[in-house]
């Protein structure tokens, strides 16, 4: 008896992480640091290198010999894409719903990005108006 009231004990402690949501909103840091790691709950392909100063987001990609290398994702430009100089002007943020929710945020001037693929597949932040 006491056998089967701790593992129905172990059970209840184990209820609740099964109405949990996999992913998790994140976001990259707005304290100090010219770079940041990001890395999606999704997939690790979704790893991405932030330079908080530039906006310059890079993807961790494979190449065909097999071995990595940061990838520049291209982002549209805009006349309201302000910098400062020495400073943190960009964050990146990714819902956990999917990674067709990851944006870049100019943080001086609330300019946003979307992260969508062309019709080629290539990965790049397209401006939200």
């Amino acid at each position: 008896m006491k056998k089967i009231l701790f593992i129905l004990f172990l059970i209840a402690l184990k209820l609740p992480a099964f109405g949990q949501q996999n992913g998790t909103n994140q976001a990259t840091s707005l304290c100090d640091g010219h770079w940041e790691f990001f890395m999606s709950d999704v997939a690790i392909k979704y790893t991405f290198k932030v330079d908080k100063f530039t906006g310059n987001v890079y993807q961790f990609v494979q190449r065909e010999d097999k071995s990595y290398t940061w990838q520049l994702i291209e982002r549209e430009t805009s006349n309201i894409d302000t910098q400062k100089q020495d400073s943190i002007n960009y964050q990146l943020f990714s819902s956990g719903l999917g990674i067709r929710f990851t944006f870049l945020l100019n943080t001086n001037s609330g300019l946003t990005w979307k992260l969508v693929k062309d019709e080629n597949d290539v990965s790049f932040f397209s401006k939200i108006e």
